[in-house]
C-alpha cells in the first residue's frame, strides 16, 4: 500500500533572530516585567553574560530551586571542566525538561562532552555565547536548537588604521548582538515546527543552527563615521529514515537549508559614509556565498541528492525548490510514501547567483550586478580621466562612485537547498562543514583624481555540525506484561524494552485489538539513554459474559512492530 503525502514549509527557528540583531547597536534596560527568568549555576564571568543582565531576572542556584520553575539556565565553561559538565544533574534536568541552557565561555570539549549525548548533535567550535535547547516538533519528532555567539571573522585584506575597528569596539558589537539574539530566542515561541499533521510513522530528526558574523569599522577611508555590518547564518538539517519494508531501515536522507540575511549596517541604517559629501560609499554590500558539505572523513557515505537554487543572473527574483520521497512502514504492516517539497521565493534585484555545487560539497555565490559588477575587478577602479560608468559618475576629470542598489545598502535574503542520500544507514556520528562569506565596499573618489575602493571580506569560519545519524535508527524491542493473565477489572503493567539505550527521546505508538476491554495510550516515550518504559492497560470488564476469555494482542511500533498477546478472564 503507498501513500503520498507533501511535506510543508518549516519556517526557520531562527529565522526571527535576525530581527533582533537589527537593534545590536541599541542594547538598554528592560522593564522588569518584560525580562526573562534565569537561574544561574555557579559563578559566571563573561562581557556576553554582562550584555545580557539588564533583560535577565538572575537568581543564583542554592540547590533548593527547581529548574523547571525558570526559562533559561546559565552556567560558565570556565568555572567547571567538561568531565564536571558532563555529570552535572542540574544540566541534565535542564535539558531533559526541554529548558533553554546558555553556556558561557565553552571549548569543543564542553560541548562535545556536555552535550553532545544529551542532543544527539553539536555544532563545532569555541563559543563565548552558546545558548541550546533539546525538545519536540508540534509532532513529537526530536528537534534541537543551537544558537552560536558571533564568530570570528577573516579580513583578506588588512585595512588601513583608521578604518580598522579596535577589539574593545568590535566586542561590543559581538556581545550586543548576541545578547539581542539571546532575548529574541528566549521571548519568541519555539518555530521550525510542523504546522499540519505528517505521519505519525514517519521518523525523522531536525536541527537548527544559528550564528553570525559582525564588524565594526571605525572609519571608511576619506572620511564618515563608525558602522557595523552583519550576517545571520540560519542553517535546518532535517535527518529522515526510509525503512519502507525494512523497519530497521535502507537508507537516510539528510536535507539541509541555509537562510541568510545579510545587513551592512546591521538595521541601524547609519553607514560610515554613504553619499554625503558625493565622494564616498561605504560601506555596503556587494556579495555574499554559502556552502555546506560532509567533512572528507564522511563524503564517501553520501550521494549528492541536488541542490538549489540554480544559476539565476538578470532576474528580480530567485526561486529555491527540493522535492524527494520517502518510503516509511506504517504500523499496520503497510509500506508508504511521504513526499518532501519545498519552495522559496526571495529578491534579487540587480543581483545574480550561480550555483556552484560540485558533488557533495553545495555552494552559491551571490553578487552585485548594477551599478557595481562584482565579477568586473576593473569596475571597482576609476583612473584619473576614464569613463567607468556605470559605478561611478564621471566627467572626464574625476571620478564620484555611483549609489549602489537597493539590496546593497538595506538586506540580502538569500535561501538554499542541499540534499544529500546516504549509501547506507548510518548509525554513526558525521559532520558537516558550515561555510560563508559576506563582502563590503568602500568607492572613494574625488573631483580632481582617480576613484579607488577598499574591500573588506567577513568570514564564516571553522563552523561545523555534528549528527549522530542513529537518532532516526529505531532500536528491535520487545514487549511484556505483568501479570500475563489477568481477571477482568485489574489493572495490567506493560513494558517496553529497547535491545540497547535510546539516542533521543523514542516515542512508541501503541495499539490494542481490543480497545474497549483492554484500552492502552496511543504512545509511550522512552528517554534518552534508558532502555524501557511503562504503560497500563487498564482491563474493562464491561459487556463480557461471565467466565468468557479474551486475548486480545497488544501492538508495539517503531520502524518496525511487535505483537504481544494478553489474557484477560471475566
Amino acid at each position: 500500500m503507498t501513500r503520498s503525502r507533501t511535506l510543508p514549509r518549516l519556517v526557520p527557528a531562527a529565522l526571527i533572530l535576525s530581527v533582533a540583531l537589527m537593534a545590536c547597536n541599541q542594547q538598554g534596560t528592560t522593564p522588569p516585567a518584560e525580562r526573562m527568568n534565569a537561574l544561574v549555576l555557579g559563578p559566571v564571568q563573561s562581557a556576553y553574560f554582562d550584555a545580557l543582565r539588564p533583560s535577565l531576572n538572575l537568581v543564583q542556584y542554592t540547590g533548593s530551586q527547581n529548574v523547571k520553575d525558570y526559562d533559561v539556565l546559565i552556567f560558565d565553561g570556565d568555572a567547571q571542566s567538561p568531565q564536571a559538565l558532563q555529570a552535572d544533574p542540574v544540566v541534565e534536568q535542564a535539558v531533559r525538561a526541554g529548558k533553554w541552557v546558555l553556556g558561557m565561555d565553552l571549548t569543543e570539549a564542553h560541548k562535545q562532552m556536555g552535550f553532545e549525548s544529551r542532543l544527539s548533535a553539536v555544532n563545532g567550535g569555541t563559543s563565548p555565547g552558546w545558548l541550546v535547547r533539546a525538545g519536540s516538533d508540534a509532532n513529537g519528532r526530536p528537534a534541537v536548537w543551537m544558537v552560536d555567539a558571533p564568530k570570528v571573522q577573516a579580513s583578506v585584506t588588512p585595512l588601513p588604521p583608521q578604518i580598522e575597528g579596535d577589539a574593545a569596539s568590535q566586542l561590543n558589537a559581538n556581545t550586543n548582538a548576541f545578547a539581542n539574539t539571546v532575548m529574541a530566542r528566549l521571548r519568541a515561541p519555539l518555530t521550525g515546527v510542523q504546522d499540519t499533521p505528517v505521519p505519525p510513522d514517519l521518523i525523522t530528526a531536525t536541527y537548527y543552527v544559528s550564528t553570525s558574523t559582525n564588524y565594526f569599522f571605525k572609519g571608511t577611508y576619506q572620511t564618515g563615521g563608525t558602522q557595523t555590518t552583519n550576517a545571520q547564518y540560519d542553517y535546518i538539517f532535517h535527518v529522515y529514515l526510509d525503512n519502507a519494508n525494512n523497519p530497521q531501515g535502507n537508507f537516510q536522507w539528510v536535507v539541509a537549508e541555509t537562510e541568510v540575511a545579510g545587513n551592512p549596517t546591521s538595521g541601524t541604517g547609519n553607514f560610515g559614509n554613504l553619499g554625503a559629501n558625493g565622494t564616498e560609499m561605504a560601506w555596503f554590500l556587494d556579495r555574499q556565498t554559502v556552502s555546506l558539505k560532509p567533512s572528507a572523513a564522511f563524503d564517501s557515505l553520501f550521494t549528492s541528492f541536488g541542490s538549489s537554487p540554480a544559476t539565476a543572473n538578470g532576474v528580480s527574483t530567485v526561486t529555491t525548490g527540493t522535492t524527494f520521497t520517502v518510503g516509511y512502514n506504517e504500523a499496520q504492516g503497510f509500506s508508504a510514501s511521504y513526499t518532501y517539497s519545498n519552495s522559496q521565493t526571495r529578491p534579487l534585484q540587480d543581483w545574480k547567483l550561480s550555483n556552484e555545487s560540485s558533488g557533495n560539497a553545495f555552494a552559491w555565490y551571490y553578487r552585485s550586478n548594477n551599478p557595481l559588477d562584482a565579477d568586473s575587478p576593473s569596475n571597482y577602479q576609476c583612473p584619473k580621466g576614464s569613463d567607468c560608468s556605470p559605478a561611478w559618475i564621471t566627467d572626464g576629470i574625476g571620478a564620484i562612485p555611483n549609489r549602489p542598489n537597493p539590496i546593497a545598502i538595506s538586506q540580502l535574503q538569500l535561501h538554499t537547498q542541499a540534499v544529500w542520500k546516504t549509501n547506507s544507514v548510518l548509525t554513526d556520528k558525521v559532520t558537516f562543514e558550515l561555510g560563508g562569506n559576506q563582502g563590503t565596499v568602500d568607492l572613494y573618489g574625488g573631483l580632481y583624481g582617480g576613484g579607488g575602493s577598499i574591500r573588506q571580506d567577513i568570514s564564516l569560519n571553522g563552523n561545523t555540525l555534528t549528527i549522530n545519524m542513529a537518532c532516526v535508527v529505531p532500536i528491535p524491542l520487545t514487549l511484556t506484561f505483568d501479570p500475563p493473565s489477568v481477571t477482568a477489572g485489574l489493572p495490567v503493567t506493560g513494558t517496553i524494552t529497547l535491545a540497547s539505550p535510546a539516542v533521543v527521546d523514542t516515542t512508541i505508538l501503541l495499539q490494542s485489538s481490543d480497545p474497549v476491554h483492554a484500552p492502552v495510550d496511543s504512545k509511550v516515550v522512552i528517554p534518552r539513554n534508558q532502555t524501557s518504559a511503562k504503560f497500563v492497560i487498564r482491563t474493562d470488564p464491561s459487556g463480557a459474559p461471565r467466565g468468557s476469555v479474551f486475548k486480545p494482542t497488544i501492538r508495539a511500533f517503531y520502524g518496525g512492530f511487535t505483537d504481544a498477546q494478553l489474557t484477560i478472564t471475566y
